[in-house]
């Protein structure tokens, strides 16, 4: 069964706030059942996956990073999540307004599942989002799923 089947759990991290309403919106429309949560700070997103009492027991399913989280960034919460081995396992997305292929190749070293250049407006950033979850949510099966 994967993720979409049975609601998944979605964190959001770093986004701006137009965009975190539109991905949510995409997210709860395509996935009725998903629970997404969001934070602003780089700190609540590694905390945050880690509560040990994290909603229904289950760690995210999908995590969709902005790289612009204060302090320190997106990259070091990429960087404290894949080098946990606890945590490794959960998929990442970064979704970033940067093309800069140097910020492209530091993210796949860190380990992440994807990296995608932010489109410009909101239809571009929906069908992003759709695809973020045809992709990860539908085809692939979550560590977390069976």
């Amino acid at each position: 069964m994967t993720s979409g089947e049975h609601g998944a759990v979605i964190l959001l991290a770093g986004h701006a706030p137009g965009d975190a309403v539109l991905i949510r919106e995409a997210f709860e429309q395509a996935v009725p059942a998903a629970r997404v949560f969001t934070v602003n700070r780089a700190e609540q997103a590694a905390g945050f996956a880690r509560l040990p009492a994290f909603p229904g027991g289950r760690r995210p399913d999908l995590i969709l990073l902005g790289l612009g989280l204060p302090p320190g960034g997106g990259l070091d919460v990429l960087d404290d999540l894949k080098g946990d081995p606890e945590f490794s396992a959960i998929p990442v997305v970064v979704l970033s307004p940067s093309h800069d292929p140097h910020v492209e190749q530091r993210c796949y070293a860190l380990h992440v599942n994807a990296y995608i250049g932010k489109p410009a407006g909101d239809d571009g950033l929906a069908a992003v989002i759709d695809q973020i979850i045809t992709w990860f949510l539908g085809v692939i099966a979550t560590a977390g799923s069976s």
